[in-house]
């Protein structure tokens, strides 16, 4: 699966297997974490074969099981920008593990950070968690559920936005963000447009 269709494909999960990630995978998204870490100077860190922050009703709300696997996104508030850095390639590690044929899921409050296994300096903060892992073939009831009351019909790229020049074609010049369809604003490109753009229609 490429990272195109892994964008097409990704469903956010839930409800994890508990089985241990194939050696291989779990080694790859390593490298990949180290990566993004020295390209983007992030503290981006992986924790395998332990879901103590999300074991739990009290933990997860009931919102998660079986997660024995997930990414740490540590931000430094000296760093302004910082939090942009971890959102673009926490998403990308996030596509390269759909592809691989993992589950994840964005995870903001649902987990205790105290349980987590990272040392922070005094700057630094746990700013979320991405779980990672085997799920089924098909979304649970709950998941089901879940994303019915949280999503809504996508729009497209011309419905979003009014410019007032031609918006630049990113294909092949951003190498490390995928740019697909209504995905463009994976691109950092986007955001460096001369031209002012018009409110987002509603």
């Amino acid at each position: 699966m490429t990272l195109e269709e892994a964008i097409e494909a990704r469903r956010s999960r839930r409800k994890y297997l508990g089985t241990p990630i194939e050696p291989s995978a779990s080694e790859k998204l390593r490298e990949l974490a180290a990566e993004y870490n020295r390209a983007a100077d992030l503290r981006i860190e992986l924790v395998f074969n332990d879901g103590k922050a999300f074991n739990g009703f009290t933990k997860s709300y009931g919102m998660f099981s079986g997660v024995n696997d997930y990414v740490g996104l540590i931000s430094d508030k000296n760093d302004l920008d910082n939090n942009e850095r971890l959102g673009y390639y926490g998403e990308l590690l996030m596509l390269h593990a759909t592809a691989m044929g993992l589950g994840s899921c964005w995870v903001g409050g649902t987990f205790s950070r105290p349980l987590c296994p990272f040392e922070l300096t005094g700057s630094e903060s746990l700013v979320c968690a991405l779980t990672i892992g085997n799920v089924a073939e098909s979304l649970s009831l709950k998941e089901r559920f879940v994303r019915n009351i949280t999503h809504r019909k996508t729009k497209t790229v011309e419905e979003m936005f009014e410019a007032d020049a031609p918006v630049p074609d990113c294909s092949g010049v951003c190498d490390n963000f995928p740019t697909h369809g209504h995905n463009l604003l994976l691109c950092p490109m986007l955001f460096h447009i001369s031209k002012p753009c018009a409110a987002p229609k509603t």
